[in-house]
């Protein structure tokens, strides 16, 4: 049994040994020279500045158009709208402001003047 783990041990050292040295082999060390040379195109622009670039001179996509239809369908309802029943009703209660409780006061402001 003793024998089973021995080698197995022994195994995983030799396995690891070698993936360790070519592991050692594959690292390249960071230069700025190497990153900006990799990465800039010719023209000297990122891969995002292009990309960025491009969608400025894209078409609208179809959320944009429909935003922009809806916006101009409510700017034309606002210069449409019409006054509703309940504002006329409104408006025309603020022409006369009399309640009926200031008519009761009034009334029996006027009986108690003609009853002393």
């Amino acid at each position: 049994m003793e024998e089973h783990y021995l080698l197995s041990l022994f195994v995983f050292i030799i396995f690891g040994v070698v993936f360790s040295k070519k592991e050692k082999n594959a690292v390249s060390t960071f230069t700025p020279e190497s990153y900006n040379s990799s990465n800039n195109t010719s023209s000297g622009l990122s891969g995002v500045a292009k990309y960025l670039e491009s969608k400025v001179e894209a078409k609208p996509s179809g959320v944009a158009k429909y935003l922009e239809n809806k916006q101009s369908i409510e700017n034309s309802q606002k210069k449409e709208q019409k006054v509703s029943g309940v504002a006329k009703y409104l408006a025309s209660k603020n022409e006369a402001p009399i309640s009926s409780v200031s008519k009761y006061m009034a009334r029996k402001a006027i009986d108690t003047k003609g009853n002393s």
